[in-house]
């Protein structure tokens, strides 16, 4: 993933440990991140796997994956700063 991890990593953590139980705060995000990590691998896997069976090119196939993995995040940097715009700040909450 690009520049946009760092940020929803900061994001997703003030939102669970303002929203969940203490004892449970370690485990759900340790959950998300895993599953999101997992899910991004698959893609990219899946993307380049496909594009390789049309082209026959491993370098076409990697750099597609590259840059659909890069869009994706962008894509997550920009939702989450749409939907977050009225959260304000975490001791508010």
């Amino acid at each position: 993933m690009t520049c946009s991890r760092p940020s929803t990593v900061r994001i997703g953590s003030i939102l669970i440990s303002n929203l969940v139980n203490d004892d449970k705060v370690g485990a759900l995000f340790q959950t998300a991140i895993q599953l999101s990590s997992t899910l991004g691998v698959c893609l990219c896997g899946l993307t380049q796997k496909l594009v390789m069976d049309d082209t026959e090119s491993l370098e076409r196939g990697l750099r597609v994956a590259l840059w659909s993995m890069a869009g994706t995040s962008w894509c997550s940097a920009l939702h989450s700063g749409m939907t977050l715009r009225g959260t304000g700040l975490a001791r508010d909450m």
